[in-house]
């Protein structure tokens, strides 16, 4: 570090994700210590580990700094600051109400009075803000934070606010703001009217839970990039953005939803009703993403698009019996010119239900489809098989065609609950398991019989590992914010039974915990003392360093 160029050390410790890593870099030498005043972005955060701590202390304990005295020590100290980003840890915002004294501000992150204590003396250089509140000690009480920032902060280019109660009053104009982030909080700006007259230059929106809305409209000229989550509160939704090229909307069932998009490119919408949506037509429409109830009538909304290229659709889960009305029929007539399609379970099945009672329409030809994507969800092999068949026929050009392929053991064991729960008859736990075997059954013993699969075609790998092992182990992990969740499959190829092995961990990186997984696979088969074991990992970073006798990369 002492030899590299000082532009380039105050560029590292300015991409420090805690100031605590800061400050404890100001104790390795005296070239450190100095270039740490010259960062230009600051990160404090306040981890649970520090607040249990601080919750902890007693009258005998020595005394330490806050977390806001340390804050406003550091900003005060940092003559070149232009980003500042303060926020509580994610798993701290989880702590209850009962857990925390009604009267704490020590972690009131958007108090006027704290915001003014650090604010106006660095506001005029900064042109990032990001403030992540405690939901527990913000949510209850209004907050002028926002009034402050645009009172103290000119040249702000980029602002988020999140976890907080916001007013409006006397919000001053903005037009040097080019992106705004809202998330999880109450903005007393029922109609959005502050917000589309105080930052005109918006070019960027994420509006992510944000309540106190009735009848919200996004009017901005500039605007580019929206994503926006509503609850089932508002009673209209209107977007008029004549730049908006990417959209991201999820709302309930709104009674009027209003898009006046003209250069939209990408759109994903998750809508449960689509009977009061008013579009505009797009020209330049080219990827579109729909998750709805009813998406037959939701793409009805879009007329015949000739624009759209790539599309996906998708159902969620509901309890209504819907009659099939999706096709792939309604599919070329909508969409004639597609050359990617990605399908959902739910969308799948319906599909297939409506080839099932009447087969695909003869005239139906995508010739410009070449790649579907395809997540099913098996209920009869053969009528599987048939559908997807017909389909490559109907596809001449298709080059690439992926199948995922869902179990549904979980839904055969929540139909039996739910039965039993609402309608009070008891369950049929051997018949739920039947259908699974059967269905297990069906999917592995496919391609068997060739014969019963006219238009596919079957190719198997060389050298399967089923004749050179008695094992198989799969592992799938998944890791968010230091903590880690490790899922160990074993599959007993002599005799067909399988067993599982779970753990939660705490890890400083993804291929950390993919390691640590491949490393309990082994454990395990050394416990056991399994001599010939084929391990399936997602990860093959690890397995090819492994195999190669290697330490994986991090």
């Amino acid at each position: 570090m002492e030899d590299l160029p000082p532009s380039l050390v105050t560029d590292i410790l300015s991409r420090l994700n805690d100031s605590a890593d800061l400050v404890r870099c100001r104790l390795v030498s005296k070239t450190l210590n100095e270039m740490s005043y010259e960062v230009r972005s600051l990160n404090h955060l306040c981890t649970l580990s520090s607040y249990l701590k601080s919750r902890s202390r007693d009258a005998t304990s020595p005394q330490v700094m806050t977390f806001k005295i340390a804050f406003k020590d550091l900003v005060r100290r940092l003559s070149k600051l232009e980003s500042v980003s303060i926020a509580v840890e994610k798993s701290l915002g989880r702590r209850s109400y009962d857990e925390v004294e009604d009267d704490d501000d020590d972690l009131y992150l958007t108090e006027p009075s704290f915001i003014n204590d650090w604010l106006p003396e660095i506001g005029g250089r900064l042109k990032s803000i990001s403030i992540t509140d405690f939901w527990s000690q913000s949510s209850w009480r209004r907050s002028e934070a926002l009034t402050l920032i645009s009172l103290f902060c000119p040249n702000l280019l980029k602002l988020e606010l999140k976890n907080t109660w916001l007013s409006v009053d006397g919000l001053n104009c903005m037009p040097n703001l080019t992106s705004l982030t809202l998330e999880f909080l109450r903005l007393d700006d029922e109609d959005l009217n502050k917000v589309n007259e105080c930052f005109p230059g918006l070019q960027f929106l994420n509006l992510v839970g944000v309540g106190g809305l009735k009848e919200p409209k996004v009017d901005l000229k500039n605007l580019k990039l929206c994503y926006w989550t509503i609850s089932n509160a508002p009673l209209s939704i209107t977007i008029l953005a004549p730049s908006l090229v990417e959209l991201k909307l999820e709302c309930i069932r709104p009674r009027s939803l209003v898009l006046e998009t003209p250069s939209l490119s990408d759109l994903h919408l998750i809508i449960e009703n689509a009977d009061h949506l008013k579009v505009k037509e797009f020209n330049c429409l080219n990827s579109l993403q729909l998750e709805s109830w009813n998406l037959f009538s939701l793409m009805g909304k879009f007329g015949s698009s000739r624009t759209i290229k790539i599309l996906s659709l998708d159902i969620p889960k509901h309890n209504q019996d819907v009659t099939p009305k999706l096709s792939f029929g309604t599919l070329y007539d909508s969409f004639p010119n597609l050359s990617s399609l990605t399908l959902g379970p739910r969308a799948w099945s319906e599909m297939e239900a409506s080839f099932s009672s009447g087969g695909l329409e003869g005239r139906v030809e995508m010739n410009g489809l070449k790649e579907i994507t395809a997540y099913l969800l098996i209920d009869e092999m053969n009528a599987t098989i048939s559908f997807i068949s017909s389909m490559l026929n109907r596809c001449p050009s298709l080059s690439n065609m992926g199948v995922l392929i869902h179990g549904e053991v979980a839904s055969q064991a929540c139909q039996q609950r739910n039965i039993f729960k609402f309608q009070g008859t008891p369950t049929k736990a051997e018949a739920a398991v039947g259908k699974i075997l059967t269905s297990y059954s069906d999917f592995s013993s496919f391609g068997e019989d060739l014969n019963n699969c006219e238009g596919l075609s079957f190719v198997e790998e060389q050298g399967m590992y089923r004749d050179k092992v008695d094992f198989v182990i799969l592992t799938d992990v998944s890791w968010f914010d230091g903590t880690a969740g490790l899922a160990v499959v074993m599959i007993n190829l002599s005799n067909n039974s399988w067993a599982y092995s779970t753990q939660q961990v705490r890890a400083e990186s993804a291929m950390e915990v993919e390691t640590r997984a491949i490393h309990c696979d082994l454990e395990w088969a050394i416990q056991n003392s399994w001599t010939k074991i084929h391990i399936l990992s997602d990860c093959q970073e690890v397995l090819q360093a492994l195999d190669q006798k290697k330490c994986p990369l991090d």
